[in-house]
């Protein structure tokens, strides 16, 4: 392989730490929004606003904190 073709190398890593740090700053609006259902008492609101961003933020721990925190007070114990 020629030297300039790895030339880019670090920055693949770069990008991969990058893309891997989204998750986490991904749609603070709809986290700050299930943030506000549970303090105004409807967890079961909140949940169904979390559980369909489980595929972009499962991991986070903003989104996995307070999904449980929903699960829990909406009565969905097993989900929590």
């Amino acid at each position: 392989m020629n030297p300039q073709a790895r030339s880019w190398y670090p920055f693949a890593g770069l990008f991969i730490a990058a893309s891997l740090s989204l998750p986490a700053a991904a749609d603070p609006a709809a986290l700050e929004t299930a943030r506000r259902l549970l303090v105004d008492n409807n967890p079961k609101q909140a949940y169904m606003a979390l559980i369909g961003l489980q595929d972009r933020l499962a991991g986070t721990i903003e989104y996995d904190y307070l999904l449980g925190v929903a699960s829990l007070d909406s009565g969905k114990i097993d989900d929590a």
